[in-house]
């Protein structure tokens, strides 16, 4: 369907300004924490009813509808 947060970590190579950018223009909210040396995106309230979690470049990604 549309981009999702995975999808926007892939493309724009684990940008940090890409990843917000992207996820604010689709979601509610996103937002990006470090843990363990590495980054969690939480995308919350999706315009999609599926929820997704996926991991690529280092950057963990999940999905979660309202």
């Amino acid at each position: 369907m549309s981009a999702d947060c995975g999808q926007a970590t892939r493309y724009g190579g684990a940008s940090t300004s890409n990843l917000l950018s992207v996820c604010s223009f689709k979601w509610v909210a996103c937002v990006v924490v470090p843990v363990d040396a590495e980054y969690t995106s939480y995308a919350v309230r999706t315009r999609s009813r599926h929820a997704m979690a996926e991991t690529s470049g280092g950057w963990h990604v999940s999905t979660t509808t309202a």
